[in-house]
């Protein structure tokens, strides 16, 4: 039997249809009040404002979705069909999850092909013109309107926007210091325009940040596109693999340069976490305090998108962070949403070339640093982490093979039933072992290995996280580190068990006085702690159970024990907090707002408010008489003996220690620039500036000495945009170009404000200079005599101007700076 008729059975079959609506990753549409208990697949009720769709049942729409989809009533299926073209891999938006409260969507999708999003949205709304030759609308306007059904949604009335905040908190504002309110309202006022970008949308599309550029969406009412700057598959790789190299090193040195920590911070891994952490922070501020639906539209949608939505709806829902939530995310945002596990795992032999991807080991990196900053918000403990992270590399189990839900359906792995495509898938499955949310099942009915016991029923815990994503708050995650060299990893819980009872019986056997004794040396570098001296929790059931067998009682579940303690009880007066404790929660609550509209101020690449996210702070060492947080991690600055760095500007807080992972935002040196009618940026055309901004080691000097940062060296530049023409087989580009004076070097960005260079090329090596011929493949209508070359020791490179004028200037000031 071919795919095709397995595909046709699969469309045709109702069975299999009711079946799948029966999964964990299904009925959790019924619990968010999506669509009702009594699922109709593929009819659409008037009453109701959404329906499951069938239309992707046969899995060839997209092959990676899954087959049941959530999708508003009055949409159409030929419109679905026609706007999932432009979307890579036909990865369109999808519902995954609703807001209880402000009834905000949350969808995710794939990135835009690059052809449509060009051309997307130019024509205006309803135009005779956006229709093709058969009389059928287009794929644009069909996403359009797709858009503007799901802006409709959102409700218009929203309590709060994320853009609007003060420190100290509704109420509380005038008990705190006059500086602090003074400087929060001036930092409100210079962000007037963001707000009233922000303050209206309804729905913000994350997408990718070529992808926003030319958007024409004055028709599309309350739609903001924000543009998000994540990292790639081979960046994650490449920092893992540094990781490893740190926790795991093949030879131990004593040099400053190889220790732990540099190390880490070479990496980039902490730095990828914390991007994953503020990506899902400001979808959770946009979706609570804002009340605006969110399209996360990244990469082929399978994998930092699996990773930020994930992150964001374990911090909106406390239903994922207990067991059954915790397997109902994986299997709907990881499996049915087609995370590529066999490729990204190293699980078959054709893609073991590309190597191992660790994006779910990242996210589950991610969970363990929420988990240490809210651990009385898991059901779960920190082993459970562990044991997912180890399994999902270890083949035992089936439920993180294969990349998804149609080839799992097609196994007989989604609905165990048999293979539908031979005997060798037949063979296949039947080696693959079982499901491991079975496994943990069986063990968490048996003993309390998984379970949190500092865990907090819902009604007594915060139903929305917002952890702290600075880099003071993150710490490298035990399980690089840990070794088990007694017996191994203790993940496979069987093998852990009968060789720790085997140890113990040859431990009694040859040590007589072992059995009067009781004690038992552990070596931490050879057994596993936690398993030698298990914690209180765990004792006390082990005594409670052999209590009952010396008593000849059938021994209790452990759970029921648990069940039988007594719960806290909600206090019945409102506590009334000190002012520093409330200081430090509205702190907390406004630092991450911060992050927010910082994330959002340079997706949308606002003039004015993306040069005040790109001035350096000028730091001064400060003593503080009276306690004061640290801007940057939060943590106090107090005394003589522990001086801080205060900016002369704007008045930023922080720790010596804190000072270079700081964001350049500061607000004064652009407005003293402007005032004094001296702006140091240049026009398209190519002139030469005086940059004012430090470099991190011009930082660091002028805080050593005061008098310094008072003369502040300026480098010379030469800017513009240039058209670029790409290595072999690849095509024209305009970057922003910066020919560095003092640093003899020639960088390129993606766009003006850009901090982080694609790539640079050296002056040293640059041979020769001058104007050239046009190039076959230049950009149409380019201008003949614009065209110059620039030749190196190790390749030319072509370049394109606006007029030949720009074409000579740049050449000219190349000529002069390699000759000097």
């Amino acid at each position: 039997m071919s795919h095709e008729d397995v595909h046709m059975g699969f469309q045709t079959d109702p069975k299999t249809q009711e079946r799948l609506s029966e999964l964990l990753c299904y009925r959790d549409f019924v619990r968010l009040n999506l669509i009702g208990s009594q699922r109709s697949i593929g009819q659409r009720i008037r009453s109701e404002s959404f329906f499951i769709s069938n239309l992707n049942s046969s899995y060839k729409m997209c092959h990676s979705y899954p087959g049941l989809m959530i999708f508003p009533t009055n949409i159409s299926d030929e419109s679905i069909m026609r706007f999932g073209r432009s979307h890579r891999q036909s990865r369109f938006p999808v519902i995954t999850w609703r807001h209880p409260r402000t009834k905000a969507l949350l969808l995710r999708a794939s990135a835009f092909h690059s052809k449509s999003m060009m051309g997307k949205f130019k024509a205006s709304q309803g135009s005779a013109n956006n229709r093709d030759s058969t009389g059928s609308l287009s794929t644009s306007y069909e996403m359009e309107k797709y858009l503007t059904v799901l802006s409709s949604l959102t409700p218009s009335e929203r309590r709060n926007s994320v853009t609007s905040y003060t420190i100290g908190g509704a109420g509380s504002k005038s008990e705190f210091s006059s500086h602090s309110s003074a400087k929060t309202t001036a930092t409100v006022d210079r962000r007037g325009q963001a707000e009233q970008e922000f303050g209206q949308a309804s729905l913000y599309i994350l997408c990718e940040k070529n992808q926003s550029k030319g958007m024409k969406t004055e028709h599309l009412h309350r739609c903001e596109f924000v543009s998000v700057d994540f990292r790639d598959v081979a960046s994650v790789k490449l920092s893992y693999k540094k990781l490893m190299r740190a926790c795991v090193p093949g030879v131990l040195s004593n040099l400053p340069e190889h220790s732990f920590n540099k190390l880490v911070d070479e990496s980039g891994w902490l730095t990828q976490i914390q991007s994953i952490l503020q990506y899902a922070g400001a979808c959770v501020d946009l979706l609570d305090t804002q009340g605006a639906s969110v399209i996360l539209a990244l990469e082929d949608g399978w994998d930092i998108t699996s990773q930020i939505i994930s992150v964001a709806e374990l911090l909106l829902d406390p239903y994922y962070r207990t067991f059954e939530g915790f397997h109902t995310l994986i299997e709907k945002e990881w499996l049915s949403f087609g995370h590529r596990f066999s490729h990204r795992s190293y699980q078959t032999v054709n893609n073991q070339s590309s190597g191992f991807a660790p994006v779910f080991l990242q996210f589950l990196d991610v969970v363990h640093q929420i988990h240490t900053q809210f651990p009385m918000s898991f059901e779960f403990n920190q082993f459970y982490l562990k044991f997912l992270a180890y399994h999902h590399l270890s083949s035992r189990f089936r439920t993180f093979m294969l990349d998804c839900e149609c080839d799992r359906l097609e196994a007989g792995w989604l609905l165990d039933d048999r293979p539908r495509i031979g005997m060798a898938a037949a063979e296949f499955t039947a080696n693959m072992g079982n499901s491991l949310w079975d496994y943990v099942d069986l063990h968490r009915a048996k003993s309390s290995v998984f379970h949190n016991f500092f865990y907090l029923n819902e009604e007594l815990q915060e139903n929305v996280l917002r952890p702290h994503s600075n880099m003071a708050n993150l710490e490298v995650w035990d399980y690089y580190l840990e070794e088990n060299l007694a017996h191994g990893p203790p993940y496979d819980l069987e093998l852990v068990n009968k060789e720790t009872q085997q140890h113990s019986s040859e431990m009694a056997f040859g040590d007589d006085n072992l059995e009067h004794s009781g004690r038992v040396t552990i070596n931490n570098c050879y057994d596993n702690v936690g398993l030698k001296m298990p914690h209180a929790f765990s004792s006390y059931l082990q005594e409670i159970s052999g209590i009952e067998q010396e008593l000849n009682q059938f021994p209790a579940k452990w759970s029921d024990v648990v069940d039988r303690l007594q719960q806290p009880q909600k206090d019945i007066f409102r506590r009334q907090y000190s002012l520093s404790t409330r200081y430090s929660r509205s702190h907390g609550r406004n630092v991450h707002k911060r992050s927010t509209i910082e994330f959002l101020v340079k997706g949308k690449m606002l003039p004015q408010a993306t040069k005040m996210f790109s001035q350096p702070h000028s730091f001064e060492k400060y003593y503080y008489n009276t306690p004061q947080s640290c801007d940057y991690c939060s943590h106090i600055l107090w005394g003589f003996m522990k001086t801080g760095l205060k900016c002369s500007g704007c008045g930023y807080n922080c720790h010596e220690k804190c000072m270079s992972h700081v964001p350049k935002n500061c607000t004064s040196n652009r407005l003293k620039g402007e005032a004094g009618g001296s702006d140091g940026t240049n026009n398209a055309s190519g002139t030469e500036s005086t940059n004012s901004a430090l470099s991190p080691s011009d930082e660091e000097k002028a805080i050593v000495d005061a008098s310094s940062s008072k003369s502040e060296q300026r480098s010379k530049t030469f800017e513009g945009y240039l058209y670029k023409q790409g290595a072999l087989l690849k095509g024209w580009k305009a970057r922003w170009f910066v020919l560095d004076f003092m640093k003899h070097q020639l960088r390129y960005y993606d766009e003006k404000d850009d901090t982080h260079c694609r790539g640079f090329i050296e002056l040293a090596e640059v041979v020769h200079v001058s104007s050239t011929k046009p190039v076959p493949g230049a950009p149409k209508k380019a201008d003949e005599t614009a065209f110059f070359e620039m030749r190196t020791v190790k390749r030319p490179y072509v370049f394109l101007a606006e007029t030949a004028e720009i074409a000579h200037k740049w050449v000219d000031t190349i000529q002069n700076r390699i000759t000097s």
